[in-house]
């Protein structure tokens, strides 16, 4: 499982670094249109953040699960 599923963990974890940055610094930008929590909630930054990662990972189970029952040699064979 885990040569299916690394290229999509390395994207996402960078993806999360990338947005949790972003979403703090806009949350600055931003605060004024923020009712009910405040610039700097890390709770609901970090509930987004297990949200958003557990979809990616629940998304991309699946297809690596069928992907590790189809024996490579018949998938070598189809490509030609």
């Amino acid at each position: 499982m885990r040569p299916v599923l690394g290229p999509v963990v390395r994207p996402l974890v960078a993806g999360i670094v990338v947005g949790a940055f972003g979403a703090v610094a806009m949350t600055r930008v931003l605060a004024h249109l923020l009712t009910q929590l405040s610039a700097n909630d890390p709770v609901a930054l970090g509930v987004a953040i297990v949200v958003l990662a557990a979809a990616a990972l629940v998304g991309s189970y699946a297809p690596a699960r069928r992907a590790m029952r189809v024996d490579s040699m018949v998938a070598l064979r189809s490509e030609g």
